[in-house]
């Protein structure tokens, strides 16, 4: 996923990324997505997760991590 592509997504809630065959996500890809409520990442293949991922995402309630690796 390039760098920024979700920068002026700030109103978005809910994000689907699952099957999509990701191996890494960039670091503070989500930052300024503060609304966002519910992240899939479900059925792709990282290999790790990161803290980073997930910085400024002060409204995250729900995080499908499900069958990566």
């Amino acid at each position: 996923i390039e760098c920024c592509v979700f920068d002026d997504l700030i109103n978005l809630e809910l994000l689907h990324l699952d099957y999509n065959k990701l191996r890494f996500l960039r670091r503070n890809i989500f930052s300024k997505m503060s609304n966002l409520k519910k992240l899939n990442l479900n059925e792709n293949k990282l290999e790790s997760i990161k803290n980073y991922y997930f910085t400024g995402l002060k409204s995250l309630n729900l995080l499908n991590i499900a069958s990566n690796g």
